[in-house]
């Protein structure tokens, strides 16, 4: 049984975005602040077009559009897509999932079918792999960006190493509510909430971040830039070979860059 609830206009609008027929349509799905009943007066339409259909991408693809004077910024999925990016297969993303599972609205499709994908998906729990998933990803990115900051270090006009900071300091993050197995709400302050629910984070956690990333008033020192940074880069080092040293250890080629590479 398929059946429509909440806005018809938007629904159908989504749905001629996606250049899918209702026929063919598992779920519209409304996500954020709108979903919320938080909508703002410049707050955009979170949507997802879930298909019956396989696509011919196995990756989501962008839909973009303008409804009631509001941007639309979605995707449309396909069975196997949705399973893995949405409702949270991909350990990488874990830890945004919870949040964003309990904010989504149904807007088409069979609500029974839908809720019981939903509370199956979030009854998934954080598990060691799941950990290590988030983590080295970040990881692996805080390297990349404090090389590329040292490389710039030493030239006289690179705002770029200012970028490269606040990308280090965002995965320095990111690491710390993995290892707090924090469940994350993008719509809201992320960083104040890892700040105050992470208890196993660096030592002035805080202050590096800001520092580093450039989310406050100060002014920012290069040097003190790259020494935030650093630290931050350091810390995740040392939790990660604490915490997860027992987690993948086939992995050569990680545990290699972990072990050797430092900052």
């Amino acid at each position: 049984m398929t059946t429509y609830m909440h806005d018809k206009k938007l629904i159908d609008y989504a749905l001629r975005l996606a250049k899918v027929a209702p026929a063919d349509a598992r779920f519209v799905i409304l996500d954020g602040s709108t979903a919320e009943g938080r909508a703002s007066k410049y707050s955009d339409y979170d949507l997802a077009v879930v298909t019956r259909k396989k696509l011919k991408s196995e990756t989501r693809e962008g839909l973009y559009g303008v409804f009631r004077g509001r941007i639309i910024s979605g995707w449309l999925l396909d069975g196997k897509t949705f399973r893995t990016r949405y409702i949270g297969g991909d350990d990488a993303e874990f830890l945004w999932r919870r949040r964003q599972l309990r904010k989504a609205r149904l807007l088409y499709g069979n609500t029974m079918e839908f809720n019981r994908i939903i509370r199956a998906a979030a009854s998934r729990r954080w598990t060691k792999k799941r950990q290590f998933a988030v983590v080295k990803y970040a990881y692996v990115t805080m390297v990349e960006y404090m090389g590329k900051m040292l490389n710039k270090e030493s030239q006289d006009e690179t705002p770029e190493l200012y970028q490269d900071a606040f990308i280090v300091a965002q995965n320095a993050a990111l690491i710390a509510a993995a290892l707090n197995k924090i469940d994350l709400d993008s719509d809201k302050s992320m960083y104040r909430q890892i700040f105050s629910e992470a208890k196993v984070k660096p030592t002035n956690f805080e202050r590096d971040f800001l520092t580093a990333s450039g989310l406050s008033h100060f002014k920012r020192e290069r040097r003190e830039v790259v020494s935030a940074s650093g630290r931050l880069v350091m810390w995740a080092r040392e939790r990660l070979i604490k915490s997860l040293k027992n987690v993948n250890l086939n992995d050569v080629g990680f545990w290699q860059l972990v072990g050797e590479i430092k900052y």
